[in-house]
């Protein structure tokens, strides 16, 4: 996400539930790629993706939300 939307409103998810959100200025380096089209926008603290299925996220997004851990299970 560009980093013109960090706010304290993703700031807060990334506290309550162990989430790093991904923006511009710290892009990880994903080793694998999805199939369907996963846009992955946030990690976690046990190496785990987060990121919604078919379209592009955002907090207000209705896209389907996966879970994928760190064994790249979905």
């Amino acid at each position: 996400m560009s980093v013109y939307h960090k706010n304290e409103e993703y700031q807060k998810y990334a506290n309550d539930y162990d989430i790093q959100f991904i923006f511009d200025d710290d892009i990880p380096h994903l080793e694998f790629n999805t199939v369907p089209y996963v846009d992955i926008m946030a990690i976690d603290s046990n190496g785990g993706f987060i990121g919604t299925v078919g379209q592009q996220c955002d907090l207000e997004s209705d896209a389907p939300i996966c879970y994928i851990n760190r064994d790249l299970e979905c």
